[in-house]
């Protein structure tokens, strides 16, 4: 489990609403001391004039590619921290396709994006999930199931 957290964001008035575009690379993470290397991108995106948090996802190139199994073939689940004392998460399972050359082994620094265009709707990011200028971002790579 990765644990992200996103911070330094502006805000609209009192309101706990980001302030469009949003665009903030990550660092990158490994799945484990020896495991697959990823980065993840936020981002804003509208679609039919509905706002939304866009993650962008890529597999890089590592270390240890050549002991893994490729293409890559675990669900990658992404949680949007609840911070209140609800803890309701708000979960987006990224399924491996078998097919798709972003999951490939890398031949180069980095493989071709993955885009969740619509992972969070924006007025989702409330005071719930965002909470003194900051969320996170809880990255879940399902080792027990695979494609």
């Amino acid at each position: 489990i990765v644990i992200l957290e996103i911070s330094e964001i502006s805000f609209f008035g009192n309101l706990h609403i980001p302030l469009y575009p949003m665009n903030a690379k990550l660092s990158t993470f490994q799945t484990s001391g020896y495991g697959y290397r990823f980065s993840v991108r936020l981002s804003t995106t509208i679609i039919q004039q509905n706002e939304f948090l866009s993650l962008t996802v890529n597999l890089l190139n590592g270390d240890y590619n050549n002991i893994l199994p490729f293409p890559f073939p675990y669900n990658i689940h992404f949680i949007l921290c609840d911070q209140s004392s609800k803890h309701e998460d708000f979960c987006y399972i990224l399924k491996p396709d078998r097919h798709l050359s972003a999951l490939a082994r890398p031949t180069s620094e980095r493989n071709e994006d993955i885009s969740i265009l619509d992972f969070c709707p924006m007025e989702k990011l409330t005071s719930k999930y965002v909470q003194d200028g900051k969320f996170f971002l809880r990255i879940f790579v399902d080792f027990l199931n695979s494609i």
